[in-house]
Protein backbone atom coordinates (compact mmCIF):
# COMPACT_ATOMS: atom_id res chain seq x y z
CA UNK A 1 0.00 0.00 0.00
CA UNK A 2 1.14 3.78 -0.95
CA UNK A 3 1.64 6.35 1.60
CA UNK A 4 -0.53 9.01 -0.14
CA UNK A 5 0.50 11.66 3.15
CA UNK A 6 3.73 12.34 2.13
CA UNK A 7 3.73 16.11 3.05
CA UNK A 8 2.58 14.87 6.59
CA UNK A 9 4.65 17.35 8.91
CA UNK A 10 5.02 15.05 12.01
CA UNK A 11 7.60 12.47 11.30
CA UNK A 12 9.46 10.26 13.32
CA UNK A 13 12.04 7.82 11.88
CA UNK A 14 13.34 5.16 13.51
CA UNK A 15 17.04 4.13 12.83
CA UNK A 16 17.79 0.31 13.94
CA UNK A 17 21.34 0.16 14.54
CA UNK A 18 23.28 -2.80 16.24
CA UNK A 19 23.00 -0.98 19.69
CA UNK A 20 20.31 0.92 19.58
CA UNK A 21 17.10 2.21 18.70
CA UNK A 22 16.96 5.85 17.77
CA UNK A 23 14.29 8.02 17.21
CA UNK A 24 14.57 11.21 15.13
CA UNK A 25 11.56 13.50 15.09
CA UNK A 26 11.19 15.61 12.32
CA UNK A 27 8.57 18.65 12.55
CA UNK A 28 7.60 20.53 9.65
CA UNK A 29 10.52 19.47 7.90
CA UNK A 30 13.06 20.11 10.12
CA UNK A 31 15.63 18.30 12.83
CA UNK A 32 13.32 18.77 16.18
CA UNK A 33 15.21 15.94 18.79
CA UNK A 34 16.45 12.37 19.40
CA UNK A 35 16.23 9.73 21.28
CA UNK A 36 18.17 6.28 21.48
CA UNK A 37 17.38 3.36 23.42
CA UNK A 38 19.39 0.28 23.85
CA UNK A 39 17.07 -2.39 21.99
CA UNK A 40 19.34 -2.31 18.48
CA UNK A 41 19.65 -5.93 16.82
CA UNK A 42 22.90 -7.22 17.95
CA UNK A 43 22.31 -6.12 21.53
CA UNK A 44 18.91 -8.12 21.57
CA UNK A 45 20.18 -10.92 19.99
CA UNK A 46 23.41 -11.09 22.33
CA UNK A 47 21.38 -10.13 25.45
CA UNK A 48 18.65 -12.37 24.87
CA UNK A 49 19.01 -14.73 21.92
CA UNK A 50 21.81 -18.34 22.88
CA UNK A 51 21.20 -20.18 19.67
CA UNK A 52 20.56 -19.58 15.92
CA UNK A 53 16.59 -20.70 16.86
CA UNK A 54 15.54 -18.51 19.73
CA UNK A 55 13.63 -20.25 22.27
CA UNK A 56 9.88 -19.12 23.63
CA UNK A 57 11.10 -18.11 27.08
CA UNK A 58 13.95 -16.04 25.76
CA UNK A 59 11.77 -14.53 23.09
CA UNK A 60 9.06 -13.86 25.72
CA UNK A 61 11.83 -11.94 27.74
CA UNK A 62 12.90 -9.94 24.74
CA UNK A 63 9.99 -8.49 24.08
CA UNK A 64 9.29 -7.56 27.31
CA UNK A 65 12.39 -5.74 28.17
CA UNK A 66 12.45 -3.89 24.65
CA UNK A 67 8.33 -3.18 25.19
CA UNK A 68 9.08 -1.18 28.91
CA UNK A 69 12.37 0.09 27.10
CA UNK A 70 10.50 2.01 24.74
CA UNK A 71 7.47 2.91 27.67
CA UNK A 72 9.62 3.80 29.61
CA UNK A 73 10.28 7.39 28.10
CA UNK A 74 6.95 8.86 26.92
CA UNK A 75 8.35 11.17 24.83
CA UNK A 76 8.10 8.33 22.65
CA UNK A 77 4.60 7.65 22.44
CA UNK A 78 2.96 8.24 19.11
CA UNK A 79 2.07 12.20 18.48
CA UNK A 80 -0.05 11.90 15.61
CA UNK A 81 3.31 11.03 13.26
CA UNK A 82 4.12 8.82 10.18
CA UNK A 83 6.35 6.34 11.12
CA UNK A 84 9.18 5.91 8.84
CA UNK A 85 12.56 3.85 8.66
CA UNK A 86 15.36 3.30 5.93
CA UNK A 87 16.39 -0.73 7.41
CA UNK A 88 17.66 -2.45 4.29
CA UNK A 89 15.76 -5.84 5.61
CA UNK A 90 12.43 -4.50 5.25
CA UNK A 91 12.06 -4.27 0.96
CA UNK A 92 13.77 -8.15 1.33
CA UNK A 93 11.41 -9.25 4.48
CA UNK A 94 8.10 -7.46 2.96
CA UNK A 95 8.81 -7.58 -0.69
CA UNK A 96 8.23 -3.89 -0.54
CA UNK A 97 9.55 -1.11 -2.27
CA UNK A 98 10.57 2.06 -0.99
CA UNK A 99 7.71 4.45 -0.58
CA UNK A 100 5.49 2.10 0.41
CA UNK A 101 3.67 1.09 4.00
CA UNK A 102 3.67 -1.69 6.27
CA UNK A 103 0.82 -2.47 8.12
CA UNK A 104 1.54 -3.35 11.80
CA UNK A 105 -1.30 -5.93 10.63
CA UNK A 106 1.51 -7.05 8.07
CA UNK A 107 4.03 -6.92 10.60
CA UNK A 108 2.14 -9.10 13.00
CA UNK A 109 2.00 -11.61 9.94
CA UNK A 110 5.30 -11.90 9.19
CA UNK A 111 6.13 -12.17 13.37
CA UNK A 112 3.75 -15.58 13.24
CA UNK A 113 5.38 -16.83 10.46
CA UNK A 114 8.74 -16.34 12.42
CA UNK A 115 7.10 -17.80 15.86
CA UNK A 116 6.02 -20.60 13.85
CA UNK A 117 9.73 -21.36 12.91
CA UNK A 118 10.23 -20.82 16.44
CA UNK A 119 8.03 -23.48 18.10
CA UNK A 120 9.04 -26.11 14.85
CA UNK A 121 7.43 -25.36 11.68
CA UNK A 122 10.50 -26.27 8.91
CA UNK A 123 10.62 -23.11 7.19
CA UNK A 124 9.66 -24.56 4.02
CA UNK A 125 6.51 -25.21 4.67
CA UNK A 126 5.98 -21.59 5.75
CA UNK A 127 7.36 -20.01 2.88
CA UNK A 128 9.91 -17.89 4.61
CA UNK A 129 13.90 -17.28 5.56
CA UNK A 130 14.55 -17.25 8.94
CA UNK A 131 17.80 -15.63 10.31
CA UNK A 132 17.95 -14.49 13.98
CA UNK A 133 18.82 -11.00 12.65
CA UNK A 134 15.92 -10.59 10.43
CA UNK A 135 13.82 -11.97 13.19
CA UNK A 136 14.91 -9.68 15.60
CA UNK A 137 14.30 -6.51 13.46
CA UNK A 138 10.79 -8.06 13.26
CA UNK A 139 10.25 -8.33 16.99
CA UNK A 140 11.63 -5.00 17.91
CA UNK A 141 9.35 -3.15 15.40
CA UNK A 142 6.41 -5.23 16.14
CA UNK A 143 6.86 -4.23 20.16
CA UNK A 144 7.72 -1.02 19.61
CA UNK A 145 4.66 -0.04 17.46
CA UNK A 146 2.24 -1.85 19.34
CA UNK A 147 3.53 -0.03 22.34
CA UNK A 148 3.96 3.27 20.94
CA UNK A 149 0.85 3.40 19.08
CA UNK A 150 2.34 3.52 15.30
CA UNK A 151 -0.29 1.64 12.75
CA UNK A 152 1.94 1.62 10.00
CA UNK A 153 5.85 2.11 9.01
CA UNK A 154 6.79 3.89 5.22
CA UNK A 155 9.92 2.30 3.88
CA UNK A 156 12.42 5.56 3.03
CA UNK A 157 15.19 5.32 1.02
Amino acid sequence: MKNKNSQNLNVRKINLNAESLKFTFIKDGNYKDEISINTGIKYVCERFFKGDIPKDDEVEISIYYVEETALSNKALMNNNEKLICDHKLLTEIFHKNVGDVISFAEIEEVNHKYFDVIAGVPESVIEIQFTKKKFTLILILRAIMHVLKFKGLEIVG
